[in-house]
């Protein structure tokens, strides 16, 4: 994704609740976890991969 803050934050506003909070990794390599209203686990991931391929 292009902005792992910004996709954290819009999904604490619809409900979730953080699990992981977003972290730096490495060089341009970003994560998160959130837990959504029902239980489950989904994860974020900011890639410098991800950014490079959809330039421009």
């Amino acid at each position: 994704m292009d902005d792992i803050r910004a996709a954290f934050d819009r999904l604490i506003a619809l409900g979730a609740q953080p699990f992981d909070p977003v972290t730096q990794r490495g060089e341009g390599w970003w994560s998160a976890s959130v837990s959504d209203p029902f239980g489950n686990l989904l994860g974020l991931v900011q890639s410098p991969h991800w950014a490079a391929r959809h330039a421009g």
